[in-house]
């Protein structure tokens, strides 16, 4: 399974990489400061996030510690898509998303493993191995997204041409990710799925709130202030499915990484079109 998931979630990535150019990361000179504080405040405030989440609703260690590492994951690509159905500010959600997938390979593992040791008792503490963490990173997230830049810059036109069908190998690969991920759990992914669940919704809200209070404070205008709120919101599952799996062999701590992404798309969708509707 350990070597399924790498493939998969290298495939991932590598789509990922195609979508993006030095422009995206070059926007970073272009609003230095909603970008750079906008980065920051996700590894900040999410892990408060699941502190507050954990606090609220009593919920099993396995959940907790599936919040905390998601919490730690970078923003996922999906944040761009519902970004731009949104018809909020694309640009800067593709920045931040490949700006946050860069330094997480950093950030994730030492934020991760504080999580860990904060929020979870020691008889349930998941024990975060940093450089193993940061190596699966590094081989699984940042080389394939470079890969892929490197691949749009050399051949564009072909990548330009072909980019329907690479997204729906990209969704081939999430679906297999996720399906690998089920049948290593067997039943065991139905425990406690009415608590993840509940878990999840709140996990969205209060960290879609967080990102609109970062916003407020930048003073960002109406479009910007939605793309906060969802590029908080939305982590990536592909990546928290590889470090629960890979590197924790701990399956069951990606089953609240996946809950959270099928939970969002009804009420990323639902509020987008409530929004939209009531601009309109």
């Amino acid at each position: 399974m350990d070597i399924a998931v790498q493939i998969a979630v290298f495939l991932i990535m590598g789509i990922v990489g195609l979508d993006l150019t030095r422009t995206d990361f070059g926007r970073l000179t272009e609003r230095p400061a909603l970008i750079v504080v906008a980065t920051i405040a996700q590894w900040l405030l999410l892990p408060v996030v699941a502190w507050a989440v954990a606090w609220i609703l009593p919920l099993p260690p396995h959940i907790v510690a599936g919040m905390v590492l998601l919490a730690a994951c970078p923003a996922g690509a999906i944040s761009n898509y519902y970004t731009l159905i949104a018809r909020a500010d694309v640009a800067l959600s593709v920045t931040l998303t490949a700006i946050s997938a860069a330094a997480s390979v950093v950030a994730l593992p030492l934020i991760s493993a504080a999580g860990f040791i904060l929020l979870l008792d020691e008889a349930a503490r998941v024990k975060a191995p940093i450089l193993p963490m940061a190596i699966q990173l590094t081989l699984n997230l940042l080389i394939p997204v470079l890969l892929g830049m490197w691949l749009r810059a050399r051949f564009p036109e072909f990548v330009t041409r072909h980019r329907t069908a690479t997204r729906r190998l990209g969704d081939v690969a999430l679906v297999t990710t996720v399906a690998i991920l089920l049948f290593g759990l067997g039943g065991g992914v139905l425990e406690d799925i009415g608590a993840t669940i509940l878990s999840a919704i709140v996990f969205t809200v209060v960290a879609a709130g967080a990102g609109l209070i970062v916003g407020l404070t930048l003073h960002a205008d109406r479009r910007q202030l939605q793309t906060l709120a969802i590029e908080f919101a939305c982590r990536n599952t592909a990546i928290t499915i590889l470090i629960g799996v890979v590197v924790l062999d701990r399956p069951e701590l990606a089953v609240f990484g996946l809950v959270v992404f099928l939970t969002q798309i009804p009420m990323v969708l639902g509020g987008v079109a409530m929004a939209n509707r009531m601009r309109t």
